[in-house]
């Protein structure tokens, strides 16, 4: 009998323990379940949209936020609201950060930063006094943005960096604008350009690797037409890339057009404007990696080589007309940088200082100009570059044989980049 009175004791202390546990417990689960419900069901999932919004309220701030299509009743999920401003948002190749340009306050700059989706931290990438803007992820993990300079009329130059701003290098170096920077699949950044002294140009699209070499024209309006870079570009899955486009001078409205990665110069077409807000959509979804191309650049080096094949080679009839080129003459920033005589075959073969602007121009016996000036070249530290004349396009192929400069040592331009910085240095110091 003791026995039974003492189980049936145990087994009612047993049963009120247990009660009270579930009493504790099931509150917690509950609280749990709803969390984890919540969260669910407000963050939205991979192929969310990434969106620009004003947020409510007296001081109207910018917010970056996610939208799911699938969800067209839920609000946004709100990302980052610290700015007043927010622009050109950019998912990683992993799907797991975002780049974007924005502004803490309305008369700061405008500044790089990323924000990791995962921790969902914020980071400031630059940190500098004038605007750095369209930010692009590189196949590497660095990242390429625009940076104003307030030369001239003002222009931005493209520069690179690590995700945590470190290891910047500058790599265009012309008074040109470059916007909108892209990566190609192949590698390679594409972007507008526009020539911004020594008076305003056209915009082109213009193509280089990730270090700044290579630099070349990628497409060019014919003379009836004008990109508008404002419009912005993108690329499609297919290998085309989309712009605006527009008459030359007149108040007519933009056609989106499109060109084909291989042959851009020969393959423009309209593109339909339907798919334009496809085509304009940042999705939080992992995406394909372009290829990481090597770099040849060597900062210890300050020079490059440039070769020309022939600059009497041209699909322009200049030559015709004006006579035979047998000189070529460098100008940079400050005026002339001198002149090189061409070889029998028109060739020439020179060393230049590296990351100098530079356009070229040929000369007759005379002196007087037979193609040129040209538009602004770079050469990158160690780079080494050959063109198979003046004008000929970038798709023209060189004959098989020797050119006679390459039998000698390359012409040294003189190095005047140092005087011409220290000559600005200098005037601004009068003023």
């Amino acid at each position: 009998m003791k026995i039974g009175k003492m189980t049936e004791r145990m087994m009612r202390a047993y049963n009120s323990g247990r009660k009270k546990l579930l009493r504790m417990v099931v509150p917690l689960l509950m609280v749990f379940v709803w969390l984890t419900s919540i969260s669910c069901f407000e963050k939205p999932s991979e192929g969310s949209i990434l969106i620009v919004q004003e947020s409510s309220g007296e001081d109207v701030q910018s917010e970056l936020a996610l939208i799911d299509p699938g969800r067209p009743d839920q609000d946004a999920f709100v990302l980052v609201k610290e700015f007043h401003e927010v622009a050109a948002p950019e998912v990683s190749y992993q799907g797991d950060a975002v780049l974007l340009q924005a502004k803490k306050e309305p008369g700061d700059s405008w500044q790089i930063w990323e924000y990791d989706l995962d921790r969902e931290e914020l980071n400031q990438v630059t940190d500098v006094e004038l605007d750095c803007v369209d930010p692009a992820y590189l196949p590497d993990g660095r990242i390429v943005y625009g940076r104003f300079v307030p030369d001239y009329s003002g222009y931005n130059v493209l520069e690179t960096s690590k995700s945590d701003g470190t290891e910047t290098q500058q790599i265009t170096f012309g008074p040109v604008d470059f916007t909108s920077p892209r990566v190609l699949m192949d590698g390679r950044i594409l972007a507008f350009a526009k020539e911004a002294h020594p008076k305003p140009g056209k915009t082109q699209l213009m193509v280089m690797r990730p270090d700044g070499t290579k630099i070349e024209l990628f497409y060019e309006s014919d003379q009836e037409n004008e990109i508008v870079a404002d419009a912005g570009l993108y690329l499609t899955a297919d290998d085309r890339i989309v712009f605006s486009e527009k008459a030359l001078g007149e108040e007519v409205e933009a056609q989106w057009i499109s060109v084909d990665y291989n042959h851009p110069m020969d393959s423009r077409v309209r593109y339909e404007a339907e798919n334009i807000n496809d085509l304009k959509q940042v999705v939080y979804a992992p995406r394909p990696r372009p290829k990481k191309l090597p770099s040849a650049v060597n900062n210890e080096v300050e020079t490059a080589l440039l070769v020309c094949m022939d600059a009497n080679l041209s699909e322009n009839d200049a030559h015709e007309t004006q006579g035979k080129s047998v000189k070529v003459e460098l100008l940079g920033l400050e005026g002339s940088l001198g002149t090189v005589d061409l070889e029998e075959d028109g060739s020439v073969y020179m060393k230049i200082q590296a990351d100098m602007p530079f356009r070229m121009q040929t000369l007759d016996s005379q002196g007087k100009v037979v193609e040129g000036p040209s538009s602004w070249l770079q050469m990158r530290p160690n780079e080494r570059r050959g063109c198979v004349g003046c004008h000929a396009g970038h798709t023209r192929v060189p004959e098989n044989r020797q050119p006679l400069a390459v039998q000698k040592e390359p012409v040294e331009i003189p190095l005047y980049r140092e005087t011409i910085m220290a000559s600005r240095m200098t005037q601004k110091e009068k003023k």
